[in-house]
């Protein structure tokens, strides 16, 4: 049974990242990742698809934004979407098998490490535009607190302001950020996953 704080604490998470909050998701990443790619892993019989599901997972999870806050448990949400997507996966590997058949030889698998890190390198590059779209106050603040993990008041000092100004400016440049990487969900689960946004 699920007690009353654990629930309290878990609309707090999700609150704080209907907010933009990306400590917050990695929070609940790191509670709920594993249990997911348990799951997926028993269900499907392949590690690397039950890896999938959960990024998928998890993805589909940040982007509902101000709809997270609706969410009234979250264990049993994230289970649901988790059997939906493992599905999903299921139906997708019948038809490959029967396309699989059909092709023979000529059916290929171009995923590899290099593709990898390819995308890596673009979702890095893609942070980057948005970090340089900031205003300046915008941008220093996020430099500081998030990239060098200088406190609000360690900021402050450096900036010449409030740590309450610092806080603001973190705020609106995580909001910014995600607002710039919204149409580009493909590389927001990586970026998250290497603790790089």
């Amino acid at each position: 049974m699920v007690s009353s704080s654990s629930i309290h604490s878990e609309k707090e998470l999700l609150r704080k990242i209907a907010r933009g909050d990306h400590h917050a998701f990695r929070e609940v990443y790191e509670r709920y990742a594993p249990k997911i790619r348990a799951f997926a892993s028993r269900v499907l019989k392949d590690d690397e698809l039950a890896n999938d599901v959960m990024q998928e997972s998890m993805l589909k999870l940040w982007q509902l934004g101000p709809k997270l806050t609706e969410i009234q448990q979250l264990d049993a949400y994230l289970k649901t979407l988790s059997r939906n997507y493992c599905y999903n996966v299921l139906r997708r590997k019948q038809l490959e098998s029967r396309v699989e058949g059909e092709l023979g030889d000529e059916w290929s698998d171009t995923t590899n490490e290099t593709e990898d890190l390819v995308l890596l390198n673009e979702a890095k590059h893609l942070l980057q535009g948005a970090i340089n779209a900031l205003p300046n106050y915008h941008r220093k603040a996020y430099e500081l607190c998030h990239q060098q993990g200088l406190k609000y008041q360690e900021a402050a000092d450096k900036l010449g302001l409030s740590p309450h100004s610092v806080k603001t400016y973190m705020k609106q440049a995580l909001r910014s950020i995600r607002e710039h990487l919204r149409h580009r969900s493909d590389y927001i689960v990586l970026l998250l996953i290497f603790e790089l946004f």
